[in-house]
């Protein structure tokens, strides 16, 4: 999966923790660690990532670890090494040898469709200059 600089993505690098929910269009990659809801159109976490909570997707990509509840609206890939509990619904499956899946699987030929989140205020972006203001 190519990341499209021109529909919204975000990188969670390793050893960064958010805890909170996390909505954006295009697509989200993780190798630190999310707890909460994530809604994006395609989710990759890597060997070191780890997501606990709801995913909303249309495909997602898993070598880290997942928990709760997914819900993908075309393709998932558990990979190898993949640890992932809970409940998943899918159209389309592929899982590698070596992924561990500890979960319920539904398949959902008409898939569910995409929750929206909707958040009482959005999260500030900081650029350059707020953080000289705020002497980060």
């Amino acid at each position: 999966m190519a990341i499209d600089h021109t529909s919204g993505f975000m990188i969670i690098g390793q050893g960064v923790v958010i805890s909170g929910n996390v909505e954006l269009p295009g697509k989200l990659v993780v190798h630190g660690k999310i707890d909460g809801l994530v809604n994006a159109r395609e989710v990759y976490v890597g060997t070191e990532g780890e997501i606990t909570g709801k995913i909303y997707a249309t495909e997602a990509d898993i070598k880290g670890r997942v928990g709760d509840f997914i819900s993908v609206t075309d393709k998932l890939i558990l990979r190898t090494g993949a640890k992932i509990t809970g409940n998943i619904e899918y159209k389309h499956i592929e899982i590698e040898q070596g992924a561990v899946v500890d979960a319920v699987l539904s398949q959902k030929m008409d898939a569910p469709k995409l929750q929206r989140v909707v958040y009482p205020s959005p999260a500030k972006v900081l650029n350059q200059a707020d953080f000289a203001a705020a002497k980060v």
